[in-house]
């Protein structure tokens, strides 16, 4: 378990959202820049602001909101986040990662993360759903450097299956049966705040990398370590290709997110309905 500190932040922030509503979430949905808009479809929702919750960073960036939703998706009661914080905004990884310790201390079990990226292997065009199916980590960010107890052994997690195959597999069906077309790869993770040099876009295509971007490691190693199963899914929303630089156009990065958040949002309301068989027999626990 997290150290004293960090346990009586999480009761305080858990107490001041079970004053505001009932709903006990077994999915957190965490909303990137611009996609925002995917969370119109949730019913019976209760709204909180995260400056004033206990505890929660707000976001410095204009297509962040910076709400936090509780209500029903579907026919699973969800807790989403419309906008997150970043390492670049001058937060650690774990202040980062803490509404993932929140959302599983109110009772989730799956964390589904979205974000824009920037695709570097050119079989990924603009606007493309990557589903992502591991990472590289080149910071030097962890939301688990001197976190919990110092004996604590869940801390060395096993990361082979970081990105479960089996919520994968899951999309991919409601992908096909919404004639969405999906592509997978590998995300490279940098802190940005400033887009990456051509030398380093050819550095991180010959390592492996197919897209890359500034946000959703600290959530998803916090997820794994408390035992939560983790989606993610990145819209490419900047074409990085190593041979072929061009000039970055900030808004216009920001504007495809805009345009799939809708798509986006029928992507998650369909997979979310495949979720039940999945739900009831595969428990949460944590690793290690």
């Amino acid at each position: 378990m997290p150290n004293r500190g960090y346990t009586k932040q999480l009761k305080a922030t858990v107490r001041y959202i079970r004053k505001r509503t009932n709903l006990r979430p077994k999915i957190l949905i965490i909303l990137g820049s611009g996609l925002g808009e995917a969370a119109q479809k949730i019913k019976e929702k209760a709204v909180l602001t995260f400056k004033d919750i206990p505890y929660f960073i707000t976001p410095g960036t204009r297509t962040h909101e910076g709400k936090l939703i509780f209500g029903n998706f579907g026919t699973k009661p969800v807790m989403v986040m419309q906008g997150r914080c970043h390492v670049y905004e001058g937060y650690s990884a774990s202040e980062v990662a803490y509404p993932v310790a929140v959302a599983r201390e109110l009772g989730a079990k799956i964390l589904i993360t979205t974000s824009l990226c920037g695709g570097i292997n050119r079989r990924l065009g603009l606007g493309d759903f990557m589903v992502v199916k591991d990472h590289i980590n080149l910071s030097l960010e962890n939301p688990l450097i001197g976190f919990g107890p110092k004996q604590d052994e869940r801390k060395f997690l096993d990361l082979q299956d970081a990105y479960s195959a089996r919520l994968r597999i899951l999309l991919e069906r409601a992908g096909a049966s919404l004639k969405i077309k999906l592509k997978t790869g590998v995300l490279a993770y940098l802190t940005g705040p400033n887009f990456e040099t051509t030398a380093e876009l050819r550095f991180l295509d010959k390592i492996g990398a197919d897209a890359v971007g500034w946000s959703m490691l600290a959530e998803v190693l916090m997820a794994r370590y408390l035992g939560m199963k983790v989606m993610a899914i990145s819209c490419i929303s900047d074409l990085a290709y190593p041979d072929k630089p061009r000039p970055i156009d900030l808004w216009r990065i920001f504007d495809t997110g805009l345009k799939k958040a809708g798509l986006l949002e029928k992507l998650l309301f369909k997979f979310i309905s495949f979720l039940s068989p999945f739900a009831e027999n595969h428990g949460c626990k944590p690793s290690g």
